[in-house]
């Protein structure tokens, strides 16, 4: 893996959880973009059955 892009977080309660929250969320939409759409749909269906 290239990890290039890559970012640390120290999660030690300096960065704002809001913060955090939103970088997972990106992150994961990120490689979710990087799934065939079949993929994607498995993925988010399983996430529905999840909440």
């Amino acid at each position: 893996m290239n990890k290039v892009h890559w970012n640390s977080i120290k999660a030690d309660g300096e960065v704002p959880d809001d913060l955090l929250k939103d970088l997972l969320d990106q992150s994961y939409q990120l490689v979710l973009g990087g799934f065939s759409k079949k993929k994607q749909r498995e993925l988010l269906e399983q996430t529905e059955t999840v909440k």
